[in-house]
């Protein structure tokens, strides 16, 4: 054992004894686990882990081995079986995933949901995503029609051996297994959803010219009548929410990532740390998986329907991707007469559109879209006199938001600078990629399309102002000794777009800048964290600003948070008092500008961008100024605790983090009739600007998605962790055996070479063509040890 895995398994021994312990004392840190009122009986059959299996399309045997913590590895003879493998173990893990988020994007929910399901359709055909699917897939290359050919033959041969899923029995119905073209276009639709959950910068857009008061830049006001005034930018927000409500996903998703290249103490080689942080789902967004042939060897995390690895480790190159929140549409207030947008030299005809929704169980519903040449209008139909008008969107990033071809050179680049080459090709939702190399190199890789700022066209890339078509700004190989992506603005740019203050960044690089012992312990210490730098920034002020007018029966708890650590801890009352104060304060930040917009400034997290950090540091620093400024302070620490009586009562020793922040794993069918497993909850540390970052809402939903910390000089020293459990199979003993190790923040061991997981003498499936002989057919194997992979 090296030195360095040994400091490790001693962090992580100490950080699960303490975490342990403070779970015991708080209020159930893991609710038990659903099982449906027949128990174990009913339940769909998991895949097999173990003995051999005869599949159609198989060109030669493939070795599955399962480790303790549920990873498949997969060994292949060459890469059409290694894409069938992987088909295959996407879709007996995870097809029900796959099944509904694609139809999301695609607007086909309602005809797997019912009723459920058709307010998100109308969004999809209201956003013309169904039209962009489809037009990504016909121009596909044959190439890439090949992979998906391999993928959807393992896609089929899982429907063989696994027939179905608890969710489509609970809905009496059953998806038809894909062929190429359909895997293809629901491949397409899984990133045209993340697209459209994290790229809602027109969403804060609105928000932020509500708050201001002012339409902003990117807005060209309609001509009209001098009676007809545009209207107001929160008349526009408000139609918005009203229109599209909880479809909206919440704000504030991103990740962590940073690479460490002058590695300290005994460590020889660069380590690569990632972190990806979204809304909390069961299964988990991300699949972990191993994929070996002879010319693969990557370990990563997998995204359920789509081939190859979206971030991981191939022995020569790590790499982490995190959301960057770059501009990437423009919105545009028409207006509407008869049919048509009205422009300065006369009219534009909107382009309208009827599909039809199919409703299962009822009868299918009609919806009219329509377009214009500045983009696809919402439907707001506002009324201004007798004009009438709508909002037309445009995000460039949808029409392109997947490339197989990206994804597959990441999987095998060799160095950082061709992981920067390959992934030059992304033209989908804004990344700042992280990586690091054998050679020691460390950088960033800047990939996506946005808006153009001056209305000149997309850019991909975010290639500069005035620089021309596909100038790319990667620093690669950047000479630093640590590179984070924190979904904060990256040194030496200027792009428009709504990065968060870099709270989150500033505290990592100050844990590890100034830490001790080995890279991987410093960054499992950093992922972590769950200091609050905003409590340590703002609590002094508004405590000494608060203590002269608060009521005697509340100082101790003043007092308690005069003296806190401003560690997020579960088991401390402290951190629910912060975060329940600070929230009223944020609200009163945006209150002048209305109800519906507090809410989404607080609820979708856009106070945690440098613009809304900005607003909330300007008037906390004016109140102590102002004649009623204290009183201000004072009154919204009472009334923060006036809703911790309504929601934990009134015994403030009971009002823990891990009461306010237990994390419940949404399953898209909790709450559906006829669906009985209990949804999972875990009580979670950590909070909207913490390293481990949590989600700081009254119903908390985000969170760290994934943990993955790589050394790429002693790749047997690197870790992972995942939250749940790897299975989407309730049958499965790998569906949610994690969930206590995730809750405490343990990991597991990254087993990249061969000899490392035999070692631990995993579960083996062989998958064999079919008429190989079962009782000899053996599996091909891949030496995951020879020299280039680092040992």
């Amino acid at each position: 054992m090296t030195e360095q895995s040994a400091a490790l398994r001693e962090l992580i021994r100490r950080r699960a004894v303490l975490a342990e312990a403070r779970k015991k004392s708080a209020d159930s840190a893991t609710r038990p686990v659903g099982r449906s009122a027949d128990g174990a009986t009913g339940r769909a059959a998991a895949r097999p882990l173990t003995g051999r299996l005869q599949l159609p399309g198989f060109a030669a045997p493939v070795e599955i081995s399962t480790d303790a913590a549920g990873v498949p590895h997969v060994s292949a003879a060459s890469r059409a079986d290694l894409y069938r493998a992987q088909g295959f173990l996407h879709h007996t893990e995870r097809r029900w995933q796959i099944d509904v988020n694609g139809r999301v994007a695609a607007g086909e929910l309602a005809a797997l949901l019912g009723p459920a399901g058709i307010a998100s359709d109308l969004l999809a055909h209201r956003l013309g995503l169904p039209d962009l699917l489809d037009a990504a897939t016909a121009r596909a290359p044959e190439d890439v029609r090949q992979v998906f050919a391999w993928y959807a033959e393992g896609a089929r041969c899982a429907a063989s051996a696994v027939p179905d899923t608890d969710e489509h029995r609970a809905l009496g119905r059953q998806p038809a297994p894909p062929d190429g073209p359909a895997a293809l276009r629901t491949a397409t639709a899984l990133f045209l959803l993340f697209g459209l959950g994290l790229q809602q910068d027109w969403l804060f857009d609105l928000l932020r010219a509500t708050l201001n008061g002012a339409a902003g830049p990117l807005w060209s006001a309609p001509p009209g009548a001098a009676d007809e005034p545009p209207l107001a930018p929160g008349d526009l927000l408000t139609a918005a929410v009203e229109r599209f409500g909880a479809l909206l996903s919440t704000g504030g998703a991103g990740s962590n990532a940073w690479a460490v290249g002058t590695p300290r103490g005994a460590a020889a080689g660069p380590v690569l740390a990632a972190d990806p942080h979204l809304a909390q789902y069961a299964p988990g967004h991300w699949m972990p998986m191993h994929l070996t042939c002879p010319d693969v060897d990557v370990i990563g995390a997998s995204l359920p329907g789509v081939p190859d690895l979206v971030f991981g480790y191939n022995g020569n190159v790590a790499w982490a991707t995190t959301f960057a929140p770059v501009r990437t549409s423009t919105l545009t207030l028409e207006r509407l007469v008869d049919g048509a947008a009205l422009r300065p030299d006369g009219t534009e005809p909107v382009r309208w559109t009827e599909h039809t929704v199919e409703v299962a169980g009822a009868e299918a519903v009609t919806i009219r879209t329509g377009a214009t040449s500045r983009g696809r209008l919402l439907g707001l139909d506002l009324g201004v006199g007798a004009g009438r008008y709508d909002l037309a969107l445009d995000c460039p990033a949808w029409a392109d938001p997947y490339d197989q071809r990206a994804l597959a050179g990441a999987n095998t680049a060799v160095s950082g600078a061709a992981l920067a080459a390959a992934l030059t090709g992304w033209h989908g939702v804004p990344q700042s990629i992280v990586y690091a190399d054998r050679g020691g190199r460390i950088g960033t890789v800047q990939v996506g399309t946005r808006a153009g700022d001056t209305g000149a066209g997309p850019h991909a890339g975010w290639a500069t102002a005035g620089a021309p078509q596909g100038v790319h700004r990667h620093r690669v190989d950047s000479g630093e000794d640590l590179v984070v992506a924190a979904n904060h603005a990256p040194p030496g740019g200027d792009e428009a777009g709504h990065w968060e203050a870099p709270v989150r960044a500033d505290r990592i690089g100050q844990l590890l800048r100034a830490g001790r012992g080995t890279s991987v312990p410093e960054s499992a210490r950093a992922q972590l964290d769950v200091l609050s730098p905003l409590a340590r920034e703002l609590l002094p002020e508004l405590v000494r600003t608060a203590a002269p007018l608060v009521p005697a029966e509340q100082q101790p708890l003043l007092t308690g948070l005069a003296g806190w650590s401003g560690q997020m801890y579960r088991d401390l009352v402290e951190p629910t008092l912060f975060v329940a104060w600070l929230r009223q304060l944020t609200l009163d930040v945006a209150a002048g500008a209305g109800a519906v917009a507090a809410g989404l400034f607080v609820e979708r997290k856009a106070w945690m961008t440098e613009w809304g950090l900005g607003l909330l540091r300007d008037r906390l620093a004016a109140l102590p100024r102002q004649q009623d400024g204290p009183a201000l302070v004072a009154a919204a620490f009472d009334r923060a605790l006036t809703d911790l009586r309504t929601r934990f009562g009134p015994d403030p020793a009971r009002w823990t983090w891990g009461r306010q922040h237990t994390v419940v794993f949404s399953h898209h069918l909790s709450g559906f009739p006829g669906w009985t497993d209990e949804p999972i909850a875990l009580a979670l540390p950590g909070s909207d600007d913490t390293v481990c970052r949590g989600d700081g809402g009254t119903v908390p939903r985000g969170g760290p998605t994934f943990r993955m910390i790589v050394d790429l000089a002693r790749p047997d020293d690197s870790v992972w962790a995942f939250p749940v459990g790897v299975s989407g199979v309730p049958a499965s003993p790998h569906h949610r055996d994690l969930c206590s190790a995730w809750s405490v923040g343990r990991y597991h061991r990254m087993l990249y070479r061969r000899g490392a997981l035999q070692a631990t003498r995993p579960d083996t499936l062989t998958l064999l063509p079919v008429g190989a002989d079962a009782a000899t057919g053996g599996a091909a194997t891949t030496d995951s040890s020879s020299s280039h992979k680092g040992d």
